[in-house]
């Protein structure tokens, strides 16, 4: 299944500071065991289309363990 996800207030508490985001209640649990039951996830954001943007954005999921 496909599954897509807005990155702001369903994953991530919003902050203007993208990098000091706190991911939601349970959220890094639930989309590793949707990943380890075979679901692709995709995360929708609306966040400024630019590399320092989309670095930022990476490394948070990265650091979080949602990516």
């Amino acid at each position: 299944m496909n599954l897509i996800f807005e990155m702001e207030h369903v994953i991530c508490s919003p902050n203007a500071d993208y990098g000091l985001c706190k991911p939601i209640a349970n959220v890094t649990e639930f989309m590793q065991w949707l990943r380890k039951s075979g679901h692709h996830i995709t995360i929708w954001t609306t966040r400024p289309n630019t590399l320092d943007s989309k670095f930022v954005t990476e490394q948070w999921l990265e650091i979080n363990q949602l990516l």
